[in-house]
């Protein structure tokens, strides 16, 4: 087997899967700041039945267990790096599923 020092077919192909990475990690900034959903995480949502839904056109909303897409106004934070956020509804802690 080669060692990828060795083979320049893969590493250019390691180069250029690094820049995509690099691409689409601004893309997604870009998109959170605009309000749009990135897809780098799982939604949210609570027992109590608050949720995060994704609008047609993008946008993160939280609606309420069977009024999907109906947005209420309120707004999870952004998940720390544990993956922990809290309930706008009731407060309590939630989690992104893995």
């Amino acid at each position: 087997m080669k060692s990828m020092a060795k083979n320049p077919d893969l590493n250019s192909l390691v180069a250029a899967i690094a820049r995509l990475a690099h691409r689409t990690a601004k893309l997604q900034k870009l998109a959170k700041k605009h309000g749009l959903f990135a897809n780098d995480r799982e939604l949210l949502e609570c027992r109590c039945g608050v949720e995060e839904d994704v609008t047609a056109d993008g946008r993160l909303i939280v609606c309420r267990k069977g009024a999907e897409g109906l947005d209420v106004g309120l707004r999870f934070p952004e998940p720390d790096k544990r993956g922990k956020s809290r309930c706008p509804g009731c407060g309590r802690v939630v989690e992104c599923k893995e």
